[in-house]
């Protein structure tokens, strides 16, 4: 394994390189890639590194680009940096599911809806009526709406181009939606897979406790007191047929 170069090294050929290309801008990973290639033995950290140092004491600029921060070039010919662009672009799909798919995403802090978004570079968001129903606990709700999101971007130096990026992040939405109607086909074969538990119990034997509840207030405290005597006379029974043997 060859030795690390100097950090010296390293700066000088990211220097050069800023200042050779021709274009107004350079992504810090496109210029990652060319030092790695260029300068034997260095690495992504010291990369990063010697680039943080550059940056910070004004040897290069950067500039927001797409929502991305790019370096802009040394080279006095190069094309004028590019305007601030506006907001990325965003797709959406808005999906109608059973309830009870709404109660699985959210359940646990979130943990399934979050592993959508990791997994397909998304973010799920809920209409005001189901944010309302999972607030408010109501059980009578058959169905919930959910808006799947992919924002994307594209400048000029991307490594792909304008319409192969829209395209992956058409996929990544599409993958985010077929996660979904999985779950959809899960819960129609097997429903009670998807029931939730809380504490004291699922939904269903929460109900059972409050009807016991309510029928114990019901009888009032004289049942109560009933059930006491009864329970005293029967001990008292118990005792005097005991003296018998």
């Amino acid at each position: 394994m060859s030795a690390e170069p100097s950090d010296e090294i390293v700066k000088n050929e990211i220097l050069s390189t800023v200042t050779a290309s021709m274009q107004a801008h350079m992504r810090p990973n496109k210029l990652r890639k060319l030092i790695c290639k260029q300068v034997n033995g260095t690495n992504w950290t010291q990369y990063q590194r010697v680039l943080d140092k550059l940056i910070k004491k004004g040897s290069l600029s950067t500039q927001a680009v797409g929502g991305e921060e790019v370096i802009l070039s040394l080279n006095a010919n190069a094309a004028p940096a590019p305007e601030k662009q506006d907001a990325p672009n965003v797709i959406t799909a808005d999906v109608e599911v059973p309830f009870e798919i709404i109660l699985h995403l959210t359940k646990k802090g979130h943990q399934k809806q979050k592993n959508v978004e990791l997994n397909t570079k998304t973010k799920i968001t809920f209409d005001a009526e189901t944010k309302k129903a999972l607030r408010t606990h109501l059980s009578d709700v058959k169905t919930g709406s959910l808006t799947i999101s992919r924002s994307w971007s594209w400048i000029p130096d991307d490594e792909l181009n304008e319409k192969e990026a829209k395209e992956a992040a058409e996929k990544q939405l599409n993958a985010a939606k077929i996660m979904i109607s999985q779950m959809v086909k899960a819960f129609e074969k097997n429903p009670d897979r998807f029931v939730i538990a809380k504490a004291g119990g699922t939904f269903a034997e929460q109900d059972e406790a409050k009807k016991r509840k309510l029928e114990a207030t019901r009888r009032g405290p004289q049942h109560k007191k009933n059930s006491q005597n009864e329970d005293a006379v029967d001990e008292a029974a118990e005792k005097k047929h005991r003296r018998f043997y």
